[in-house]
């Protein structure tokens, strides 16, 4: 339990919104996977609840809720986790063209079918494959304009220890 309590309820508590400062990688991969096991147990939970059944939409709905509740921390994360590499959040946009495969049209319209080309899929691959790569880059080991490494002091660099 103290796993879950150090790399998700501290950030969810103290981090919620944050988006400023550094994050090392070794945190932002626990932060992940805890918030990975805790959306696997709820999937297993609807999976053995029969569907139809009210306890099947009380867990729909909580799920979607955790879902809602992880989104904002878990782009807090992956900027800090990014500035601390010597990168600007905003690389998270490449998972933009992922947005794009939902078809707005079709749940306004029932009837509009919304054909997507392969190219939609290639692009949301590298996307993807591109902030993976980014997220695992070794921190910059210096002062960089989000602050000082979370790694701890570099000699000459200006900074402390804590």
């Amino acid at each position: 339990m103290s796993f879950f309590r150090t790399h998700l309820v501290d950030v969810l508590r103290h981090d919620y919104v944050s988006f400023k400062g550094r994050v090392r990688r070794r945190d932002f991969w626990r932060f992940m996977l805890a918030t990975a096991v805790v959306s696997l147990v709820l999937s297993a939970f609807q999976l053995v609840v029969r569907e139809g059944t009210l306890l099947a939409r009380i867990v729909e709905g909580v799920d979607l809720l955790v879902a809602t509740a992880f989104l904002v921390p878990t782009l807090g994360m992956g900027a800090r986790r990014l500035h601390d590499a010597g990168l600007s959040g905003w690389w998270q946009l490449l998972l933009a063209p992922l947005l794009l495969f939902v078809p707005w049209s079709a749940v306004t319209d029932p009837g509009v079918t919304v054909v997507w080309g392969p190219w939609w899929i290639v692009t949301a691959v590298l996307g993807w494959a591109g902030l993976l790569v980014l997220l695992m880059v070794d921190s910059v080991p210096h002062v960089n304009r989000w602050g000082a490494s979370p790694k701890g002091a570099v000699p000459g660099d200006g900074t402390v220890n804590a």
